[in-house]
């Protein structure tokens, strides 16, 4: 700055490669505009709508503002603890073919942890792209693999050691990064197979009035999906269910009306349980729902148990089911 006026951020260092400086220059500025954004202490995320009891974390990934929150499970009400800057894909978001250097938008678990001791067996020396160790979270998940989405190894993970800016290209195809430090703060939040990590364009922000109505609608809903069930109402039942429904065994609208019919045709009483349910939305303006819960189903001729994950999208006929059935993790 003595020797000549700066322009830009790293204006002065000329010998520096021009795509590391405009990396640099766009990690800085998104951190400064983190700084000067008015999010009111007292606005609550809309996409998360129900934590089930043992969720004690959830993860929520703003794409457009590069920022990981956690979010604690205060008596059912999600409360901000931390939020740190992170780098998503080269290429953005909305990953839908492997390679193709996105980050995936949606709803996903942590599903294990990789030391970094584990990761220095398996990777030698590549392991330091990993930094202090690595995530893993659910993509491709079940509605992304009816959609012949394809990819894997989608990790939250720290960075190398001699890293300075996150956002260096070198970087931002792996995953979904953060520095070391940062990632062991996040990590002390993470529960392999329970804490969830949401990854949206936006967060809807809302205050606590309409988030309780959000989380009430959302509970409503599904309490609604299971009394038609359980009323043997086939017609209402089927109701819930979007014209671009896909059942995890591959079943398409038609055939699981036709199904559904034909058990319903040989019931005479049905009961159905919902235990620790989960309720997450993702999508813009958070239009997509994902409800994950153990499921005791009972009826005259069948006992059955399960953990069973439901998707549902806005459209303008209101909430409808896009996928139904096992959840895989």
């Amino acid at each position: 700055m003595r020797v000549m006026p700066l322009s830009t951020i790293g204006g002065g260092v000329a010998s520096a490669p021009s795509n590391v400086l405009d990396d640099l220059r766009k990690e800085a500025l998104v951190r400064i505009a983190h700084r000067n954004d008015k999010i009111y202490a007292d606005r609550l995320p809309a996409n998360i709508v129900a934590f089930a009891p043992q969720q004690k974390f959830a993860i929520l990934i703003d794409a457009a503002t590069s920022r990981l929150y956690v979010f604690a499970n205060d008596n059912g009400q999600p409360k901000r603890v931390r939020d740190h800057y992170v780098t998503v894909g080269l290429l953005g978001v909305d990953k839908k073919i492997e390679g193709d250097q996105r980050s995936p938008l949606g709803v996903y678990f942590v599903t294990s942890h990789l030391p970094r001791e584990q990761l220095d067996k398996t990777y030698g020396s590549l392991a330091d792209l990993y930094g202090v160790g690595a995530w893993p979270i659910s993509y491709p998940n079940e509605l992304d693999r009816s959609q012949s989405r394809t990819g894997h190894g989608i990790w939250l993970h720290g960075s190398p050691a001699a890293t300075v800016c996150t956002s260096t290209t070198s970087l931002q195809w792996l995953r979904v990064v953060l520095t070391n430090e940062e990632m062991l703060d996040v990590a002390q939040y993470l529960q392999p197979g329970n804490t969830p990590v949401i990854s949206v364009p936006a967060i809807k922000w809302v205050n606590a009035e309409q988030w309780q109505q959000q989380h009430n609608a959302g509970l409503a809903l599904l309490e609604q999906w299971k009394s038609s069930w359980e009323a043997l109402d086939t017609q209402q039942y089927l109701n819930f269910y979007s014209a671009d429904f896909r059942s995890g065994e591959g079943q398409n609208i038609s055939t699981w009306r036709e199904q559904k019919a034909a058990v319903n045709a040989g019931k005479t009483w049905s009961k159905v349980q919902l235990n620790d349910v989960s309720i997450f939305a993702a999508g813009p303006q958070a239009s997509q729902m994902v409800a994950t819960f153990n499921q005791n189903y009972r009826s005259n001729n069948l006992n059955n148990q399960m953990k069973k994950r439901l998707y549902w999208q806005q459209d303008n006929a209101g909430w409808k089911i896009v996928w139904e059935g096992n959840a895989l993790n």
